[in-house]
């Protein structure tokens, strides 16, 4: 598990430095003209991650050999889904509320602009994006859990096999 852990906190750098590099580009260029580009790729790099998450990393999970790479599998795409949602919230503030709204979603440990996009989204009867934003916090939450579940289960098969 502790093995785990480490490519966790290799994984939550890279996402800081892009959450920065997003912010840093947002903020220099036309912000909305960015974002429609960012947001296609974000789509389909997402959809993609979706597909090998269901086709590949789960049945990967219930194999004794391939335990680990199915915890690690997961917990790329946790982040991957979390840096979409992350981007999707700062989107949907910034139409919604501009960019005190985003300030305020930023103050929020960096991760409210989520709950301020649910909410402007929710202000303004766009429920879809709602919808979206909390389908998406479901998904980093819940591919979070599958890859530290699948992660112990590895470790404890690792124990088993080694006769600790």
């Amino acid at each position: 598990m502790t093995k785990l852990k480490f490519i966790e906190k290799i994984l939550l750098a890279i996402t800081i430095l892009l959450a920065f590099i997003f912010l840093i580009f947002g903020l220099t260029s036309n912000f909305f003209a960015a974002n429609n580009r960012i947001t296609d790729v974000i789509s389909t790099i997402v959809g993609i991650v979706f597909w090998i998450d269901l086709l590949v990393l789960l049945p990967l999970s219930f194999f004794k050999k391939t335990r680990f790479a199915a915890a690690i599998g997961w917990l790329v795409s946790s982040y991957i889904f979390g840096i979409a949602t992350w981007e999707t919230g700062i989107v949907a503030t910034s139409a919604i509320w501009g960019g005190w709204g985003v300030l305020g979603g930023l103050i929020l440990a960096g991760v409210g602009v989520v709950l301020t996009g649910i909410i402007a989204s929710l202000m303004a009867s766009i429920y879809s994006g709602a919808i979206l934003l909390i389908v998406g916090a479901i998904f980093v939450y819940g591919t979070h859990y599958l890859a530290m579940a699948v992660g112990e289960q590895a470790d404890q098969d690792s124990h088993q096999i080694s006769g600790r």
